[in-house]
């Protein structure tokens, strides 16, 4: 018999697909899902796939990971700005490698994932291809086409029956999808988000989210005094605050936590006007971004940028297995390892800025040296 390997992230769609496929005699199923930081039951989900029929259903822990391997090399290359949408897509190639891994513990010979855009098939399809190429892949589309699945969502689709509604499970908030400022991505992430409650990096909101405050003072009385964080960084990356060192995931929800408090990091992610709880991405770019001009040259910052914007591209595109991302990312470990020290950052009354930025010089082979110098930002 043979057997599937599916990525079920608790959308509806991918509920009428996993019983699409478990409901063929010749298949066995086994689902993955994966734990970025969404804001969902994730053991719902688990519960929800064995009853639809799936053999196994793997739920993992994939939050450190995702910031550890795939937002922070994206992050220190400079190629993710708020709200951009690319965390969305930095899931793809996260979710194909489990995938992939999961199949050959299961002994499967086809994996299948619920992408719908041309840009988020087209994403797993780089990926997966680049980590086993002998997997067959099932797509919506194909079991659009083989079984004539209906799949919902888009605008004056068939709504669920009442059958399919007891299928729905609790979520811890709901918010609307993930959706990307890129022009190139918003659209398809309109149509395709196989995490619609976000993930750590970004996050849809609503109004109980950090507010928007075009035209707040210092003394507004929505928030509280203005917070100080130092944050420091090695090696290109953010590794803690305040002086103590975090990991990705215990600093990324630190900085959630304080940011939202003080109204910081909700950003205009889409021109339906979605928003998104950025908030690490509001504070760390910046913070970054005056790092890199206190410390390089300013014609290798230059080049810096210019090739950040090539990794943004690349990870739209779904190249991250491919042997460019490779170069950038040999050519960004250069540049990294001058960048260490700690910037600070002022949060208040919806705004984030830059303090001071206290770099540690290197040397001209790029060696770090003890002394550190303070620098006004």
């Amino acid at each position: 018999m043979a057997v599937v390997v599916f990525a079920d992230s608790g959308r509806r769609d991918d509920a009428r697909a996993l019983a699409a496929i478990a409901g063929d005699a010749r298949t066995e199923v086994v689902t993955v899902t994966l734990d970025v930081g969404q804001r969902r039951t994730l053991e719902d989900v688990r519960e929800r796939a064995l009853a639809l029929g799936a053999r196994r259903a793997h739920v993992i822990d994939a939050r450190e990971p995702f910031l550890r391997e795939f937002v922070w090399p994206a992050f220190a290359a400079g190629a993710l700005q708020p709200g951009d949408g690319l965390g969305h897509a930095l899931t793809a190639p996260l979710i194909a490698r489990s995938l992939t891994e999961i199949a050959a513990l299961e002994g499967a010979s086809a994996v299948a994932h619920g992408a719908r855009s041309r840009g988020g098939v087209a994403r797993f399809a780089h990926a997966l291809h680049a980590l086993n190429p002998a997997l067959d892949v099932v797509t919506l589309a194909d079991l659009v086409r083989r079984d004539g699945l209906e799949l919902l969502g888009d605008r004056d689709r068939q709504r669920f029956s009442r059958a399919d509604e007891s299928l729905e499970f609790p979520t811890r908030q709901v918010g609307e999808r993930s959706h990307g400022a890129r022009a190139h991505a918003a659209a398809e992430t309109r149509a395709d988000d196989p995490l619609e409650h976000g993930n750590l990096w970004e996050r849809p909101i609503g109004p109980s989210g950090p507010l928007r405050t075009a035209a707040a003072s210092d003394d507004d009385d929505r928030f509280p005094p203005s917070a100080t964080i130092d944050i420091a960084f090695a090696d290109g990356v953010p590794v803690g605050l305040n002086g103590v060192s975090l990991d990705p995931v215990e600093l990324v929800v630190t900085l959630q936590t304080i940011a939202a408090a003080h109204g910081v990091g909700r950003v205009a992610s889409s021109p339906r006007g979605i928003d998104l709880d950025a908030s690490a991405a509001v504070v760390l770019c910046p913070a970054y971004a005056a790092l890199r001009r206190d410390v390089l040259p300013a014609d290798l910052d230059r080049l810096a940028t210019d090739l950040g914007g090539r990794y943004a591209a690349l990870i739209e595109r779904g190249d991250w297995y491919g042997l460019t991302r490779q170069a950038l990312d040999a050519f960004a470990a250069s540049a990294r390892r001058h960048l260490a020290g700690e910037v600070c950052v002022r949060l208040f009354a919806g705004r984030c800025e830059i303090s001071a930025v206290r770099a540690i010089p290197a040397d001209p082979r790029g060696v770090a040296v003890p002394a550190s110098t303070g620098k006004d930002a």
